[in-house]
């Protein structure tokens, strides 16, 4: 079985869900179901200045890395991989999987779900397995955790330019 928390005064209704999937709210929403629309949500995001650098991942804006959002979003623009639907969780983060043991047992957060590629969801699930195990999250460090073993797990060789093209395409979020 699936719990799904909703929080006071979010509309679940399909008219919610419709406007949504045309940009009229936060998420992609599941009708969205083309992809472009990261890259639509992205550039929305940047436009209206919705992009706090300082939250972003060191090395991603300033000295070696992009001078703004905009220059990010041009790069990403001009460096979209090949594109290879899957349904998509939108938001593959720790906080987000439910587990009985070690067997995923649920999620939550599914506002995001639907159509996208996935490598969106791989390179949430890592940035957010590296930021859960290194002391980022609640300062505990958990020595010897190799965030990199998900490849080995899914059985696939990570594909590095997607990789960081979708870890990326995180920080406009």
């Amino acid at each position: 079985s699936v719990t799904v928390t909703v929080e006071e005064g979010h509309d679940l209704s399909a008219g919610a869900a419709v406007r949504r999937a045309e940009g009229g709210g936060g998420g992609r929403g599941i009708f969205a179901i083309h992809d472009e629309a990261e890259l639509e949500d992205a550039r929305r995001n940047v436009e209206c200045g919705r992009v706090d650098i300082l939250q972003c991942s060191e090395g991603v804006f300033g000295k070696g890395g992009f001078e703004a959002p905009e220059a990010l979003l041009k790069w990403l623009e001009n460096n979209k991989p090949p594109y290879e639907p899957v349904l998509s969780h939108g938001d593959y983060c720790l906080p987000n999987i439910f587990f009985n043991g070690e067997r995923v047992s649920g999620f939550i957060d599914l506002g995001d779900c639907g159509k996208g590629d996935r490598y969106r969801d791989i390179a949430l699930c890592i940035g957010s397995l590296k930021r859960n195990t290194d002391g980022s999250y609640g300062g505990k460090v958990y020595d010897g955790f190799d965030p990199e073993e998900l490849f080995s797990y899914l059985g696939i060789t990570p594909d590095r330019e997607k990789l960081e093209y979708y870890m990326l395409l995180g920080e406009l979020f």
